[in-house]
């Protein structure tokens, strides 16, 4: 009987992957915020921050694991924060704001196979409302996509969160375009 023991411990399933709520890729310069214009700073406000996936705690599986986020949105909201540590865009209270943004993750999962590859996918909506129209104008809005593949080493918690944080950074890019280019246009 004690034989049995040490047979069905190999056995036993792996635990699962819980990603940190902080976005790792904070020191990353990003590409959409290089000096894309001139003037004052965009004053820019979150209004909130949702996650709209089901479940919202899963966020996929690498090597048979499951991976677990408990606190996706605030994952997002730090990469967000990223976005201000240029001089072009500044996080402010919805009074002073000149551009008021709502983001929703969409989706967010990382995917592995049996040849040892992996890949992830975040999808997040943002809708841009002018705070001096939002009365008569109805957001604008954008829907940004960041992928990111490669080999699958270790199936380790910090191989999921880099290749997580990686497509977030493409988005976060994104949006750092997109809030230039509606600083722009107002100025």
């Amino acid at each position: 009987m004690l034989a049995l023991i040490p047979a069905i411990a190999c056995c036993a399933p792996p635990p699962p992957i819980a990603l940190t709520e902080g976005y790792s890729g904070a020191s990353r310069a990003h590409g959409a915020l290089r000096p894309l214009w001139s003037f004052t700073p965009c004053r820019v406000h979150v209004d909130a921050v949702l996650d709209a996936r089901a479940p919202a705690d899963s966020m996929g599986e690498i090597g048979g694991r499951p991976i677990g986020g408990k606190d996706t949105i605030g994952w997002l909201r730090s990469g967000l924060q990223t976005l201000s540590d240029g001089s072009q865009i500044r996080f402010v209270g919805a009074d002073q704001a000149d551009l008021i943004l709502r983001v929703e993750l969409l989706k967010a999962y990382l995917l592995s196979n049996a040849q040892m590859a992996k890949t992830a996918n975040v999808v997040v909506r943002v809708r841009y409302s002018d705070p001096s129209s939002a009365q008569t104008t109805p957001p604008d809005e954008g829907t940004y996509r960041g992928h990111d593949s490669g080999v699958n080493w270790l199936s380790s918690s910090a191989e999921s969160q880099a290749e997580l944080d990686s497509a977030l950074s493409q988005i976060l890019d994104d949006i750092g375009g997109g809030i230039a280019s509606r600083c722009r246009e107002k100025s």
